[in-house]
């Protein structure tokens, strides 16, 4: 599948099987990542999330101030990522959900969450109540 033009970097995919594999339905996919084209450094894009239930990629729209997208998990249900927002220096962590389709597109929003000075790196749920996210840390282990 191509992905739509504008995408920098892609980090993290998650796809969920469809109800009944006997029916021949497709899994359903979720792409994360940056419109920055900067490795390794401090990334001045946009986050990016790309969907698929089939042959091509739709992006859908993120919300402001998001900068990277490092890592989704759909398994609860609506999907949930984490990364990083806009910065110049360390970049804050975030963690964005799709808790609802509205109407056509999904409704992508942030998600309240404690602050955090870095990127949050991974993120883990058995249900939108019990999620795990990890990030970095200049003084050892970051779990929320």
């Amino acid at each position: 599948m191509a992905e739509p033009p504008g995408i920098g970097a892609l980090n993290g995919v998650d796809c969920v099987p469809p109800a009944t594999r006997s029916h021949g339905g497709t899994a359903t996919c979720t792409a994360v990542g940056t419109t920055s084209t900067v490795l390794n450094a401090t990334r001045s894009g946009q986050g990016v999330v790309l969907t698929s239930s089939g042959t091509a990629w739709t992006s859908e729209p993120v919300p402001p101030a998001v900068a990277d997208l490092l890592d989704v998990s759909c398994g609860a249900g609506p999907c949930v990522t984490v990364g990083a927002t806009v910065g110049t220096a360390a970049q804050g962590g975030v963690v964005v959900l799709a808790p609802a389709s509205g109407g056509s597109a999904t409704i992508w929003r942030r998600a309240a969450t404690v602050a955090v000075a870095l990127p949050l790196t991974g993120v883990s749920c058995v249900s939108l109540a019990a999620c795990t996210v990890v990030g970095e840390s200049v003084s050892g282990r970051l779990a929320a």
